[in-house]
């Protein structure tokens, strides 16, 4: 029954709303948003991973130099000098020693299981090692982001990862052989720096090193 209209009116047909072009235009929205979130993406994400990985190679470049500096002066000072590798504070500094250290006592202490005998306690000696700062030997604070992944050391059973470690320098220029793995947090992004033992030589790797892949000459 069609509605009946006073004289002067008529009948208007009310706009109906369109479901499917309302849902069109949401998922039209959608998508723009999408992409421009993925193009982003792929603008932000590359400059992040370079970050990380500069900071990486930077950090293996400074702890590369302290070691062939290290090497070197040990050698030209007839003294001994090690690194001091701190896990917990994420700190890597020098010491040196002012007296002659025992090379089973130097041995221990490069393997990670002799600590500090300032550290002992009362009754203990007053340990040989001090303090050693330049302007060539400050101390190395790992950055955000980079952890030192182990450091491997040459007849060792294990990879020390924790704790506080040293890595000596003899005098006339020997050292153990060494690889220190440095990597980001995800452990993706990785360089490993070798220290040969009779050339004090330092290589770096873009990858994850072990004693055994050493040369025999070096090992």
């Amino acid at each position: 029954m069609r509605p009946i209209l006073s004289r002067g009116m008529t009948a208007t047909k009310q706009p109906r709303s369109s479901h499917r072009t309302t849902l069109g235009f949401t998922l039209i929205e959608m998508m723009a948003v999408l992409i421009v979130m993925v193009l982003l993406l792929g603008m932000v994400l590359p400059r992040l991973i370079r970050g990380v990985q500069l900071k990486l190679d930077s950090t293996a470049s400074k702890l590369a130099s302290l070691i062939r500096y290290l090497h070197n002066q040990a050698a030209l000072e007839n003294r001994m000098f090690r690194l001091v590798v701190d896990f917990e504070k994420r700190e890597i500094h020098t010491e040196v020693a002012e007296q002659i250290v025992l090379l089973e006592e130097t041995r221990d202490a490069v393997r990670g299981k002799a600590p500090p005998l300032s550290s002992l306690g009362e009754g203990a000696e007053e340990s040989p090692y001090s303090g050693y700062t330049s302007y060539l030997t400050e101390p190395i604070r790992l950055p955000k982001g980079i952890k030192i992944e182990a450091i491997l050391i040459a007849d060792s059973e294990t990879e020390i990862r924790d704790g506080v470690t040293y890595l000596s320098f003899f005098p006339y220029g020997r050292t153990e052989q060494i690889i220190v793995r440095l990597a980001d947090e995800s452990g993706d992004n990785m360089v490993s720096i070798e220290i040969s033992p009779l050339t004090g030589r330092v290589t770096l790797f873009d990858s994850k090193r072990e004693i055994d892949e050493l040369p025999a000459d070096e090992s």
